[in-house]
């Protein structure tokens, strides 16, 4: 959940005299000299230790829920943490949820107190029933449905970026009933494709290139062929 201003002003005062210990720790921490090994992993616990406490004492005293974003992006130090942590509070009112769009296969150990599920992209059916709580009434085609599918591949993001550019551009009563033809990608998702895509080396957007003019189906062969 999210909470607005008034929402956060009264928590506050609820919050600081439990956040004051990890804030103190922080503040503690000397980061101009380097640690010997020992002492750089007494510092550590001190650390994971703290915030541990802080989440029991969360839900000890009201059932509460960490959600961690992009957990890909996580560091070492970021996964540890979250290990420890995840082990300390198996048996407290804290619920962690963590998102990653790649398996965390190298953090195995990190994770074995976990349930995981794989989210898999989303279908024509999964599509209609999200048109149909933005549209209202209107009942979308089939047609519709199966476009808007092709255009986002599934992805809720697109998905979204796709039906809001569609609304942007016609009447909302008038979308349930538009032709496929009209459909297309959503321009941040064509934005956030382009941005990812200028990241890789050359020859992978040469093949990314010669991949999207055969078809969504591709074999590496017909890559290297179409290279030749």
């Amino acid at each position: 959940a999210w909470l607005d201003a008034s929402g956060a002003q009264r928590l506050q005062p609820r919050l600081l005299p439990q956040v004051s210990p990890l804030v103190s720790m922080f503040g503690s921490l000397d980061c101009t000299e380097p640690l010997d090994e020992r002492s750089a992993a007494l510092e550590r616990l001190g650390l994971f230790e703290a915030a541990s406490q802080f989440l029991s004492e969360s839900g000890r005293r009201n059932p509460c829920v960490l959600t961690l974003d992009d957990l890909h992006w996580a560091d070492g130090g970021t996964l540890a943490l979250l290990s420890f942590v995840a082990a300390e509070l198996r048996h407290a009112r804290v619920l962690i949820v963590a998102t990653s769009r790649t398996p965390l296969t190298a953090e195995k150990e990190a994770f074995r107190h976990a349930h995981r599920y794989d989210l898999h992209p989303l279908s024509d059916e999964d599509v209609a029933e999200y048109c149909r709580a933005v549209l209202g009434e209107a009942e979308p085609s089939a047609a519709l449905c199966a476009a808007l599918q092709r255009a986002s591949a599934g992805y809720p993001l697109f998905l979204e970026e796709a039906l809001r550019a569609v609304l942007a551009q016609h009447p909302r009563s008038a979308v349930a009933s538009l032709d496929a033809s009209q459909i297309a990608p959503g321009r941040h998702a064509l934005e956030l494709l382009r941005a990812r895509f200028s990241e890789l080396p050359s020859a992978t957007r040469d093949a990314l290139a010669c991949a999207s003019v055969i078809g969504e189906n591709v074999e590496l062969a017909e890559i290297g062929r179409a290279h030749v």
